[in-house]
């Protein structure tokens, strides 16, 4: 095996790693030596499959209001190493916090950088997570630990985790807050406050940590975006920084964002604000995991205290583009910059996740070739199953101008992206990708709950108009189904939608609110928390990975009960910000509409 694949593999090998850690396989506790020599063994036997060696994808995303807050954050060395380069807007899990508020309280503190991926666990106080900073949460009382030892570390953090686990950092660092509940007055929503987490919400909008939304309440349950944390934890380390740490600036400085760069040994130079003794830098190599993040990767062979280095031909003869950034051993990274390998040409600069605006369009771009004026730009659509019965959506062939195109995109649509060029003097530039539409949950969800009766106060029973089969004839009806309070409307205005269609797709049965056993990982079904709808079970089996099935069969098109991926009931889950995990691309759920995307 040569270098060059020697260095994908071991891509491959950290994305699997990080994967298998965020599925918390439970079969047996392990040593960070021996997971990370499994990771490689499986990872020799993917590479095998792989076509592509690029590192494709670039999530970079940050709200405007945000951008301050994540550079300045960056330059402090609080951002843990899964944010870097990643879409910022996205929500954020509870152990992806975790990551954030320990990287946070070590900088504060004065704890050395670790760059090691899992750390001690052969003493973790959950049986759902192995992370190393969810051990330390726990054992700075950042995080309770239950009498179910569930830490539930892939559910989508919300500002009442949020309040808890940053008033206990705060607590552990010693900083003076003041738990009055009195401060709690000012929110309308005060009421649904959960009681063992009042007093830290209050902390922390008496401390100006948090603040009320626009419409003044807090809005507990809501999900929080990794921007919005990481503005979060710029503000306790703001307000606590007793060390004096000051920030250092780094940029890299021989090749800018966007570079073409030849097939040969790359010279990277960078400038640092705080050089100070001791401190020494890697290059870093950002490589796309599966869930959307872009972890780091150490592109060098060892630290280097000088401000240049040589990226040896082997490690990027066989890509088509790299994406580096410099870290130095105080955890702070520069900007991250792209380059693409080999000759002049055009490149799609957004490939893989792309998160859709609020109106649901995708803006695709592009590097400017300073000789093209004109660019095609060809989107077939597409869906995640994949089945030879459903069909290949739409083409859209578009003219544009400068270096962007937007188009309006589907829920849970793969985008197939055909990019050309000619310049005037008549050379022709081509580039394709594969763009998925992501969607953000609405808002409010996802809810948890601990026992059935808890939930069921939150449920209530919704009716609307329906279609039926009878006699061979499609007849109007009625149906209800129990789900969250705060989904009542947007069930309703579902079935509404798909009533009034062209297909008067006709239901026999729907399930909503059901309370079932927790998963081998800990986790519930969306189900327990009214936040899933099946149809049809019947007729709209649902594959598991393991060769289960739920269901008889899927035949859209042939059976009037099974749901048609184009058809009226997808487009209106779709249409208001449900998923249908018929285009998931694990379980094959037919029947099931989830708020939350489980």
């Amino acid at each position: 095996m040569n270098r060059a694949a020697g260095l994908r593999l071991l891509d491959i090998s950290y994305v699997f790693a990080k994967t298998l850690k965020r599925e918390r396989r439970n079969m047996f506790k392990r040593t960070s030596l021996a997971f990370r020599a499994a990771a490689f063994a499986i990872a020799f036997l993917i590479s095998t499959s792989f076509v592509s060696t690029s590192a494709s994808a670039y999530y970079f995303d940050v709200s405007s209001w945000a951008v301050s807050s994540v550079n300045t954050a960056r330059t402090l060395g609080i951002i843990p190493s899964f944010i870097i380069g990643t879409d910022y807007t996205q929500s954020m899990t509870r152990e992806q916090f975790c990551d954030l508020i320990i990287r946070t309280y070590d900088r504060l503190t004065g704890v050395p950088f670790d760059t090691s991926l899992t750390g001690d666990i052969s003493s973790t106080p959950f049986q759902d997570s192995y992370n190393k900073n969810v051990k330390r949460a726990a054992e700075l009382g950042i995080v309770a630990v239950n009498e179910k030892k569930a830490f539930k570390p892939r559910d989508v953090l919300t500002r009442q985790d949020t309040a808890v686990m940053t008033a206990n950092a705060l607590k552990a660092l010693n900083a003076n807050l003041d738990y009055s509940e009195s401060q709690l007055d000012a929110l309308k929503d005060k009421d649904s406050i959960a009681q063992s987490s009042r007093a830290h919400i209050a902390a922390l909008v008496g401390g100006e940590y948090m603040f009320a939304r626009e419409d003044g309440g807090f809005h507990p349950e809501e999900a929080v975006s990794c921007e919005e944390a990481v503005a979060l934890c710029l503000r306790v380390f703001q307000r606590n920084n007793k060390l004096n740490i000051q920030p250092n600036v780094i940029q890299i400085t021989s090749h800018t964002d966007g570079s073409f760069v030849p097939i040969s040994d790359i010279r990277l130079t960078w400038t640092s604000s705080n050089h100070a003794p001791g401190v020494t830098y890697e290059v870093m190599s950002l490589t796309p995991d599966l869930d959307g993040y872009m972890y780091p990767w150490p592109f060098t062979d060892e630290s280097t205290a000088s401000l240049n280095a040589t990226i040896p031909k082997r490690y990027i003869e066989n890509a088509t583009e790299r994406v580096f950034a410099i870290r130095d051993s105080n955890g702070v990274y520069s900007p991250i910059v792209r380059l693409f390998i080999g000759s002049k040409g055009i490149r799609i600069l957004n490939k893989d996740y792309v998160t859709p605006d609020s109106n649901g369009n995708i803006t695709i771009s592009w590097n400017k070739l300073s000789d093209v004026t004109d660019y095609s730009v060809t989107i077939v659509e597409k869906r995640a199953s994949g089945l030879p019965e459903i069909p290949v959506g739409a083409t859209t062939t578009a003219k544009a101008e400068g270096a962007s195109y937007t188009f309006k995109s589907k829920a849970n649509c793969a985008y197939q992206v055909s990019l050309k060029a000619t310049t005037s003097g008549g050379t022709s530039y081509s580039d394709t990708a594969t763009i998925y539409a992501k969607r953000s949950s609405l808002k409010n969800a996802p809810f948890s709950y601990s026992s059935k009766a808890e939930a069921q106060k939150d449920m209530t029973k919704v009716t609307f108009p329906i279609w039926k089969l009878s006699g061979g004839k499609k007849v109007e009806s009625k149906a209800s189904v129990t789900v969250h309070k705060d989904l009542a409307d947007s069930v309703v205005k579902i079935f509404t939608q798909i009533f009034n269609g062209p297909e008067k797709f006709p239901i026999k049965d729907i399930g909503g609110f059901d309370w079932r056993a927790a998963n081998s990982d800990g986790s519930y079904s969306a189900h327990n928390s009214g936040q899933a709808i099946d149809i049809n079970s019947n007729e709209n089996y649902c594959i598991y990975p393991s060769g289960r099935v739920v269901g008889s069969y899927w035949k859209p098109g042939v059976d009037p009960y099974s749901i048609t991926p184009y058809g009226d009931v997808v487009t209106a889950f779709e249409a208001n910000g449900w998923y249908w995990l018929g285009d998931s691309y694990g379980t094959k759920d037919y029947m099931h509409f989830s708020s939350s995307g489980k």
